[in-house]
């Protein structure tokens, strides 16, 4: 792919107006302070930015009021790094690409990068500046395609691929992927060379070159988290409820403990709002995340909630007893495809029917992250103490001798919904 040749065509995302003139700027080797400052002050609009944006950063309490301070403290590349990222922020706020939803794209970048930003002052990752700018950008080369194809990336969107899939797809219709394209931006716009190598791994980066004590990897884990985290935000309080366990889990991962977490939480919530407004891009407004957590303990549901199940088997009439519950079933016909599907949807329920070994498949399940926060009930024609205890064993969370009423059936499901309730306040 010629980036230059697409450059040339004049529809990718690129800089404009008092940013552009920064960018040409900083690519002079003789450019001063004064000159950028000087550039910077003919947009009141970024002006305001920047001063609001130096001062999240700065330690002490003087306030910094003018834009020589502000660039005084951020430094020339921070300057052309925040000027870049609001400028394509500012000109790409809605386009032709009719199943991109242009509006909640920019929400969660911004989400992204708050994280992200507290994310670095914590771990010292990269410099905080650096990171919030990479973060908001991380994703733009799902824009460019968006901004470059229209048509043919709204189709596609529409399919609701899973995410290889979706890579693969666009591989084939554009002759690259978003994720490459990212990386090719970063890099042109010149934002550290660090930030480009992981954007190509962050949907997946246990698949890096990296070792794990890498800055690489440490650095593509965070950002993958901080996505993770905004999706969350963007969902809103019942599912980033529903996801807490999960998303405590991942904490841990990168070196963060609940208390932490929470912290995490409140902060980039709170400046979310505050930046959304400042930007002019909307957010949801979230409770605390002390007052989420209160409500997960001791809150019995009236009635069983649609829930996310996959089946391993053949599942039949099982299936249609389920979807007549409300439930959305996934149906696995193998062990290997229940797997992937698992994978895929992130299932709250798992079920194990009697036509796939039990055991094998409970290990199977258990050794995948998307199968380890899974409840997993086993149905089984064999009700014996060595079929029950070997289920246990194995990883199951409950067990049921098979067939089975469907009223025994949506009890079980009842328990597993309210276990799942407990099991996350306990994580916590």
């Amino acid at each position: 792919m010629d980036l230059e040749e697409l450059k040339a065509g004049g529809k990718l995302p690129s800089p404009t107006g008092v940013a552009l003139s920064i960018f040409r700027l900083t690519r002079k080797p003789d450019v001063s302070l004064s000159e950028i400052s000087h550039a910077v002050q003919a947009d009141p609009a970024l002006s305001g930015k920047l001063i609001k944006y130096a001062n999240t950063l700065k330690a002490g309490s003087r306030i910094i009021a003018s834009i020589p301070d502000a660039l005084n403290l951020l430094g020339m590349a921070a300057t052309r790094q925040i000027a870049l990222g609001f400028s394509i922020l500012n000109g790409n706020r809605k386009g032709e690409c009719s199943a991109f939803d242009y509006s909640r794209f920019w929400s969660k970048c911004l989400a992204r990068a708050i994280v992200a930003q507290l994310l670095c002052s914590r771990s010292m990752a990269a410099r905080a500046d650096e990171c919030f700018i990479g973060a908001l950008l991380s994703d733009v080369g799902s824009l460019a395609l968006a901004t470059l194809h229209p048509e043919a990336y709204s189709d596609l969107l529409r399919q609701g691929l899973s995410l290889p899939d979706k890579i693969e797809r666009e591989r084939a219709l554009f002759s690259t992927d978003h994720l490459e394209l990212t990386s090719l931006l970063l890099s042109d716009w010149m934002l550290p060379p660090l930030f480009s190598t992981i954007a190509l791994h962050q949907d997946n980066p246990e698949a890096m070159p990296f070792s794990p004590e890498s800055r690489e990897f440490k650095l593509c884990t965070l950002w993958h988290f901080s996505d993770m985290l905004a999706e969350a935000f963007l969902s809103g309080e019942r599912a980033m409820v529903s996801q807490m366990s999960r998303l405590i889990r991942e904490a841990r991962k990168i070196g963060m403990e609940p208390d932490e977490f929470a912290s995490l939480c409140n902060e980039a919530m709170s400046s979310w709002a505050e930046w959304g407004k400042i930007l002019d891009v909307p957010g949801k407004t979230l409770p605390s995340f002390e007052e989420m957590m209160a409500s997960l303990p001791g809150k019995e549901e009236a009635e069983l909630q649609p829930m996310r199940i996959v089946l391993a088997g053949q599942g039949g009439d099982l299936a249609d007893s389920l979807s007549s519950m409300g439930h959305a079933v996934l149906i696995g016909q193998d062990i290997e495809e229940a797997l992937q599907l698992v994978i895929q949807a992130d299932p709250q329920v798992v079920i194990s029917t009697p036509e796939v070994e039990r055991v094998s498949f409970a290990k199977a399940l258990r050794a995948i992250p998307s199968g380890q926060q899974a409840y997993l009930l086993v149905l089984s024609e064999d009700g014996g103490d060595e079929s029950v205890i070997s289920a246990f064993r194995a990883g199951a969370d409950d067990f049921l001798q098979w067939p089975s009423s469907v009223g025994l059936l949506a009890a079980h499901l009842f328990a597993a919904q309210r276990f799942s309730r407990i099991k996350e306040s306990i994580s916590f």
